[in-house]
């Protein structure tokens, strides 16, 4: 090798270098023997209510599942918290052809998902609560994704960068129970709340399946510095994103409409009549709030029963009491003047 060759070799081989790293990069280069490589990466994304991706700060968790164009499960995998956190995409080795992504996030010891490890339609997977004494649900996320993978030649693999945004599929309620003697045992809660005529179960499109409605009796917490009793819960929404020309005050209704709140004794004597969530929220809310209550991904309900009396057998309540997501400045149950 002359001098003036290897003059140049070495002035040209950064480049060469990073023209080699930047191929590796965008494709997937194999041979017969090594024909494992990773083609596709999904990103995943959670916007809540703003501009800004925040998926680190409400999925703990994402199961996802690969169906190809057929219907039949072709991956699955798991994004742990800290791979989330770390903004860690799902990388896969896939062939050629059309692909469905479906995420569940937060899928923990409240959920369980149906139809969903055998060739099926994917209008029939769905997520339900398998707890026979349901508490809540957990706060669960859904996505899907339709993507391509193809080769343009026959040992060169273009990597499919795809990205799939969650969505929302809980909506959270707050309940303080105000009027009512505190507990003589500290273990041991003289009332419970009971919400009844929730959605049993959610599909991928974010519309309710199943049967029948689920009943929640969440814990009670007793807080002897402000003397409220504290729930809190979330339970299937129904279809409520508010895009895409959707009504979302007719969503917050379809949500709320058949669900009814209601204080027991511990001893099961009802402390009230059932207690419409979407008549309360109407005597509440103005029709814009509603409106903005309905849009929201992170769909927030605050609730106050107020008793006039600590008599149990003459328990009239005085105010129904609703306090907004945005009004709470500090992240606590406060329930304005408590």
């Amino acid at each position: 090798m002359n001098k003036s060759f290897f003059a140049l070799w070495t002035k040209f081989l950064p480049v060469v270098i990073g023209l080699l790293l930047t191929g590796a990069v965008a494709s997937c280069v194999y041979d017969d023997k090594a024909a494992d490589c990773d083609n596709v990466i999904l990103r995943f994304i959670y916007y809540a209510d703003g501009e800004e991706n925040v998926i680190q700060d409400y999925l703990h968790g994402i199961d996802v599942y690969i169906f190809d164009g057929k219907g039949k499960l072709a991956a699955k995998a798991h994004l742990t918290e800290q791979e989330i956190r770390a903004g860690m995409p799902l990388e896969l080795d896939l062939p050629d052809g059309i692909y469905h992504a479906v995420a569940f996030g937060n899928d923990f010891d409240n959920t369980s998902l149906e139809n969903v490890l055998t060739p099926v339609d994917l209008e029939r997977i769905s997520m339900y609560n398998p707890n026979s004494e349901k508490q809540t649900n957990d706060r669960n996320y859904f996505g899907k994704h339709t993507f391509e993978v193809t080769s343009s030649e026959e040992y060169f693999r273009p990597v499919v960068e795809e990205t799939v945004e969650m969505k929302s599929a809980h909506t959270e309620l707050r309940i303080g129970v105000k009027g009512l003697p505190g507990p003589e045992n500290p273990e041991r809660m003289p009332y419970y709340i009971e919400l009844s005529g929730a959605v049993p179960a959610m599909d991928i499109n974010g519309n309710p399946t199943g049967s029948g409605t689920n009943d929640y009796r969440p814990v009670l917490r007793w807080n002897p510095n402000t003397g409220t009793y504290i729930s809190e819960l979330s339970f299937f929404r129904r279809n409520g994103h508010g895009e895409d020309g959707r009504n979302p005050e007719a969503e917050l209704e379809q949500t709320t409409r058949n669900i009814y709140v209601r204080v027991y004794a511990a001893d099961g004597t009802p402390m009230t009549e059932p207690i419409s969530l979407w008549e309360f929220l109407k005597r509440n809310l103005s029709g814009k709030e509603i409106r903005e209550v309905g849009a929201l991904q992170e769909q927030q309900l605050d609730m106050r029963i107020e008793f006039s009396s600590p008599d149990e057998k003459n328990p009239e309540m005085l105010t129904y009491v609703v306090l907004l997501k945005w009004s709470i400045t500090d992240g606590s149950i406060g329930f304005g003047d408590d």
